[in-house]
């Protein structure tokens, strides 16, 4: 009887002093290469979480079947791209584009993109009879060299249009292949740039290591330079106002009577 009472006993001794024991919590994995965050301070932003895209700007239905396409397969005139659904329909659409270009960007559906300023020539004003009308959307320029210009690269400047926060590099050479020229429709989008590339083989290997790439090419230095530049042309515009605003010796100020 003693040795049962002592044995539970034990037994319940040995619970109770599990119960209050503390468990140390497991520390929280950390990536390598990425601080541990200590109290509130802020961690930076992982690279690998942008994401290198390709943006898609043309139609969403294959014109023939109706279903969703695969900007794989596409038939192309002049550079305007119809999408289809398969290799088949996009055979079949080359054949006749402008059957299927009707379908796929209807005139009553086209979509304007209304800016005051030439996406080209940025500081002159946009005119109506400087237009083009291209995969679906209208694009109006100040000049006909201006159009000139969106022709020769389209879908790259379609895509500047449809996101004007995008930087454009304007490379010359591809950053992958350094001594080659850069294809005029060939790019990808990576941290709010659009970075051009000689081949689909590059476009590939830039989204390996885009960091490499991007810092190789000072783009980051590009960008903050231009934002300076657009703080100072505001800081002109407000000297050119103010200097409007101050009467010249023996007149009136505007808004002031005699």
């Amino acid at each position: 009887m003693s040795i049962r009472f002592l044995a539970l006993a034990a037994l319940l001794a040995f619970a109770s002093t599990s119960a209050f024991a503390q468990v140390e919590p497991k520390p929280t994995p950390v990536k390598p290469g990425v601080e541990k965050p200590t109290g509130d301070a802020p961690v930076k932003p992982d690279a690998a979480k942008k994401e290198v895209t390709i943006p898609f700007v043309g139609n969403e239905k294959c014109p023939l079947t109706g279903e969703k396409v695969n900007s794989k397969y596409y038939a192309e005139k002049d550079g305007e791209r119809i999408y289809t659904c398969c290799g088949d329909c996009a055979a079949k659409v080359e054949a006749d584009f402008e059957a299927a270009k009707k379908k796929a960007y209807p005139e009553d559906k086209v979509v304007e993109i209304k800016t005051e300023k030439c996406m080209i020539m940025t500081r002159k004003d946009v005119k109506s009879n400087h237009s083009v009308t291209f995969q679906g959307h209208k694009i109006s320029f100040c000049c006909k060299r201006c159009v000139k210009t969106f022709k020769s690269a389209p879908q790259k400047y379609l895509t500047l249009a449809l996101h004007p926060e995008l930087v454009d590099a304007k490379n010359k050479t591809c950053p992958v292949m350094d001594k080659e020229e850069v294809d005029a429709d060939r790019f990808v989008v990576y941290d709010g740039f659009l970075i051009n590339l000689c081949c689909k083989k590059c476009q590939g290997a830039f989204k390996k290591d885009p960091e490499k790439y991007v810092e190789a090419m000072g783009l980051r230095k590009m960008k903050a330079k231009a934002k300076s530049k657009d703080d100072d042309d505001d800081d002109d515009d407000d000297d050119h106002h103010e200097r409007r605003r101050k009467p010249a010796a023996g007149k009136p100020a505007s808004g002031d009577h005699d």
